[in-house]
């Protein structure tokens, strides 16, 4: 089950802040650096008043554990990027990447009648860039070197997918 985020409680929402600066969060996030609690109020307060994003957070057995995001929903020329992740890490590994995965597709194509999702990866998410790939995204670019993880450059990948691309069981 999925709530938009302005309709969590609060203490849901300061668990996305403990989520995201979790060393298995940032360190498959474009930005790894630890957030304040600042910071992160004032993006909770941007997102919820913000038509061109919408996050949601997940819920297994009524206890939140990871968050699917779109961001620069763009109706008029039908296309948005999104990201997800689980972030209590005892929910990993039981196929909850797949189902939020299918989910994003889901409501990027179905309910936000959308022609094109896509998303960026760092080169180094092994995991991640083969569970997209296994759904029908393509790897539509690369830039080289752009961050450094451990001291060493990363490559950050491009990955899209049409509507008319996605699998017929994703409908």
């Amino acid at each position: 089950m999925f709530k938009n985020l302005k309709d969590v409680s609060e203490e849901t929402r300061l668990k996305l802040l403990r989520w995201r600066n979790s060393p298995s969060v940032a360190s498959k996030m474009l930005n790894s650096k630890e957030i304040t609690l600042e910071e992160h109020l004032f993006w909770v307060r941007r997102v919820v008043q913000d038509v061109t994003k919408n996050i949601l957070v997940a819920f297994y057995d009524d206890i939140p554990v990871g968050i699917i995001s779109f961001r620069g929903i763009d109706i008029e020329n039908q296309h948005a990027e999104w990201g997800f992740y689980i972030g209590e890490d005892k929910y990993r590994g039981r196929g909850l990447g797949s189902f939020m995965l299918r989910e994003i597709i889901r409501i990027g194509f179905c309910e936000f009648k959308l022609r094109r999702l896509y998303t960026s990866v760092l080169s180094t998410n092994e995991k991640a860039i083969a569970m997209y790939v296994r759904y029908g995204f393509r790897i539509e670019g690369c830039w080289r070197e752009h961050l450094f993880r451990d001291g060493k450059p990363v490559d950050i990948y491009w990955m899209g997918m049409l509507n008319t691309e996605k699998r017929a069981d994703l409908s």
